[in-house]
């Protein structure tokens, strides 16, 4: 769960960047800009994807106990 809150704040941050500093970046770094769309877009796709896999781990969990009793 900890690394779901830290990808997400990154993400957060990678979007504060972007939207302060839009003019700025994609005037005078277009290239630089475009890479930073796709770190956010790398960030969701992080953040579904441990999302996912905690999800089911505590589905697993959860059945796993229902059964012992």
């Amino acid at each position: 769960m900890i690394s779901i809150i830290h990808t997400f704040l990154l993400l957060l941050l990678t979007h504060y960047f972007i939207i302060a500093q839009r003019e700025y970046l994609f005037d005078e770094y277009p290239t630089a800009g475009y890479l930073t769309i796709a770190l956010a877009l790398l960030g969701y796709y992080i953040i579904f994807r441990d999302l996912n896999s905690f999800i089911k781990t505590k589905k697993s969990d959860r059945e796993s106990s229902s059964e012992e009793y």
